[in-house]
């Protein structure tokens, strides 16, 4: 993946002026973010990201005892079976050929070398079991292999639905589709040609986040009504946004296989336009709430729409908040 908007830093927390506003592209702001998720969730590159908070790579919210019960009753489902084998087969087996992949989310970009998929960026078979309902599907083929087709459809209004097409032989994945909940292709990806699969010389897995103490933390400073439904909160970190170094909040939510970011930052004029489909902003007094992920823009002006005030306005946070609205 190739970061290709302005460093996110820490530098600075003084407000930009409005002719520096002016200069900001919305699909400037709409990469940052969503290069700074998929960074939080791969824990690199180091140089793409430098902000202070808690709840960095590896930090989930613990699940309810209910949806623990759940996702272990799920672990014999044949669904889920299929999955963890995909990941298995993904961590220790090479597919030689060449891909075909479309991503429409701001700032990431297919593989140049079209020789592997770069999505997902992460996996969390716990979390998959909460987020999603799993099914195996009719088989086909695809470049010529026998595939299962693995089914996952999001439980929430945010949350996309997956396809992924398995070798039925070796586990690996062959292709795999990602929509949103209006049916919209969000990214999709196939070997056009496979040439052999053969085991890697070095084992290499997903990043899977874990429960970590400071998921406490967070559900302190984020409301429960506020994290979207299929999701739950990894991490927030003050940060600077886009080139006139914005100060904001960033909160990183994850469904097991994706981001959702939100951005909190000084009201600010004049505000983000012509974002495209994945991103949605609201007013909430003297802030502004930005929100980016596999989502339709109306399901995430929906979601914002929920905010009756701003997250993270808790357990400490009231002061830096304030720093933020400064003028």
């Amino acid at each position: 993946m190739r970061v290709f908007v302005t460093t996110v830093s820490t530098a600075s927390r003084r407000p930009p002026g409005r002719d520096r506003l002016r200069r900001l592209r919305p699909r400037s702001w709409c990469a940052a973010l969503m290069v700074v998720s998929l960074v939080l969730l791969t824990g690199g590159p180091t140089g793409a990201v430098r902000a202070q908070g808690a709840g960095m790579p590896g930090t989930v919210r613990p699940a309810p005892a209910g949806s623990r019960s759940q996702a272990a009753a799920s672990l014999q489902d044949p669904a889920l079976a299929l999955f963890r084998r995909m990941l298995e087969a993904a961590r220790t087996l090479e597919v030689v050929g060449t891909t075909a992949e479309r991503i429409d989310l701001p700032g990431v970009h297919p593989d140049a070398s079209h020789t592997h998929f770069v999505l997902p960026v992460a996996a969390t078979p716990e979390l998959v079991a909460e987020a999603f309902r799993l099914r195996i599907a009719a088989p086909t083929d695809v470049s010529g292999r026998k595939v299962q087709v693995l089914e996952l459809h999001g439980i929430g209004p945010l949350t996309p639905d997956w396809t992924f097409w398995v070798d039925g032989l070796t586990g690996v994945r062959l292709a795999y589709r990602v929509t949103d909940a209006a049916g919209r292709v969000v990214a999709e990806g196939r070997y056009t040609q496979v040439t052999t699969v053969r085991a890697r010389s070095v084992p290499r897995a997903l990043p899977s986040p874990s429960t970590r103490p400071q998921a406490k933390r967070l559900q302190r400073l984020i409301a429960p009504a506020n994290v979207p439904q299929g999701y739950v909160a990894i991490g927030w970190a003050r940060t600077e946004i886009g080139s006139a170094k914005i100060p904001a909040f960033r909160i990183t939510f994850f469904d097991g296989l994706d981001a959702l970011v939100l951005l909190v930052y000084r009201h600010q004029e004049p505000l983000p336009a012509g974002s495209g489909a994945h991103l949605a902003s609201r007013q909430v007094g003297r802030f502004t709430l930005s929100a980016v992920g596999p989502a339709t823009e109306a399901a995430l002006q929906a979601w914002l729409a929920g905010f009756a005030r701003v997250p993270l306005a808790r357990a400490g946070s009231v002061r830096t908040l304030q720093e933020l609205a400064a003028p």
